[in-house]
């Protein structure tokens, strides 16, 4: 029993000595036939200036990015994030294709730019974003619908109805009458009426604000870039 202990131990050594052998002169993967396929200097940091990488262990400047959202994708940030983390301020400016390739070929030059060369971001600065598509019926009425062009202030119609009678003079919606004037024959009957204006008297959000304003809170809009070609 001892002999064929011996004999199993020995030949369990032996094998793995042969395993060890064939591994060690065997030819290494490359960092490509492991899905290694991008620069690591060229991937985006994430928003606080960390490495969104995973290192091929071969060659540490080849690598897997790692991406915090999608190419094209809108972020909203309370601070502005890191300058390499792939996020640009959507304030209108002009980049090169050759230093974002993966944003110049999402978004092309639908928001400016030059065809093959340069290309803008969108420009969202103290505009309030709403969702893409034809207003329906209850909440919106008319207005732009495309993605590259603003929508302009409105507001619902101001509708008020005045009528002058010998007796007795009315008014509705934004009118109201401030004073009558007696002809002086007697209290039931009036020869004229002033009138007062004011948009509150039919809707009090009138006189609100001085402009068109929903409540509202300010941050920082950005657009993913992704990969960032130094």
């Amino acid at each position: 029993m001892k002999n064929l202990s011996l004999f199993v131990s020995a030949f369990a050594l032996f094998a793995t000595s042969a395993s060890a052998q064939t591994i060690n002169c065997g030819t290494l993967p490359t960092c490509e036939s492991l899905g290694y396929n991008d620069v690591v200097a060229q991937c985006p940091k994430s928003v606080n200036g960390e490495d969104l990488a995973v290192k091929c262990p071969f060659d540490t400047a080849k690598g897997k990015c790692i991406y915090e959202a999608a190419v094209g994708q809108i972020g909203y940030f309370t601070k502005a994030p890191n300058a390499n983390s792939g996020w640009l301020l959507c304030d209108g400016k002009t980049y090169s294709n050759s230093t974002y390739p993966q944003l110049a070929a999402r978004i092309g030059t639908q928001f400016g730019g030059t065809s093959g060369n340069t290309f803008n971001v969108p420009n969202y600065q103290g505009y309030f974003l709403r969702v893409y598509g034809t207003p329906n019926s209850t909440y919106g009425k008319t207005g732009n619908t495309n993605l590259t062009t603003p929508q302009k202030e409105g507001l619902p119609n101001i509708t008020g109805y005045f009528s002058q009678t010998a007796l007795s003079p009315a008014a509705s919606g934004a009118f109201s009458i401030a004073k009558k004037n007696s002809n002086g024959f007697g209290k039931s009957l009036y020869e004229t009426a002033e009138l007062n204006f004011s948009a509150k008297n039919s809707n009090s959000i009138y006189g609100a604000q001085s402009g068109v304003t929903p409540p509202n809170m300010a941050v920082y809009a950005y657009i993913y870039a992704g990969k960032v070609v130094k």
